[in-house]
């Protein structure tokens, strides 16, 4: 069996991933959800929002908290998700992690579709797993920490 932990959504979501790449493509608008500004040396000085930059994450500030786009999702996936998109998270034990998924969620786009937060055992009968609804604006680091435990979903509207 395989841990295997995950967001699903039915939009794209914005992608931090210091571990594999230090540099992430995205629009200046993702850009601006996750909480970052340009910095005094951009060349352009009123840049549309659907401009693509690149932007390179500093380990200090991210530590190791990943959420990657999957692009050819495992196929038993299915059975636990209809959503569209898939992403790969990564989270320590350690609380910086929680904390950067809520930091990260708290930045996300309100009018965007609700999304899944998964860690299951790959193997394990997907019909057992604990579902848990949430409001995104209400959500807590508690309530995240509920996926440091196996087959659970939370569901956050």
């Amino acid at each position: 069996m395989t841990l295997y932990q995950f967001i699903a959504s039915d939009c794209q979501l914005p992608e931090v991933n210091p571990g594999g790449c230090r540099f992430v493509e995205m629009t200046l608008q993702e850009h601006r959800k996750l909480g970052f500004t340009l910095n005094e040396e951009f060349p352009i000085k009123s840049p549309p929002d659907d401009i693509t930059i690149v932007h390179g994450f500093d380990d200090s500030v991210q530590g190791k908290f990943q959420v990657e786009y999957c692009p050819r999702p495992p196929y038993y996936l299915k059975d636990y998700t209809n959503k569209t998109h898939i992403y790969e998270i990564v989270i320590d034990h350690d609380p910086k992690y929680i904390e950067q998924l809520c930091l990260y969620l708290e930045k996300r786009n309100p009018l965007e579709s609700s999304i899944e937060i998964w860690s299951v055992w790959i193997g394990d009968d997907p019909t057992k797993i604990i579902s848990k609804r949430l409001k995104i604006d209400h959500v807590t680091i508690s309530d995240l920490q509920m996926i440091r435990n196996v087959n659970i979903c939370l569901i956050l509207e």
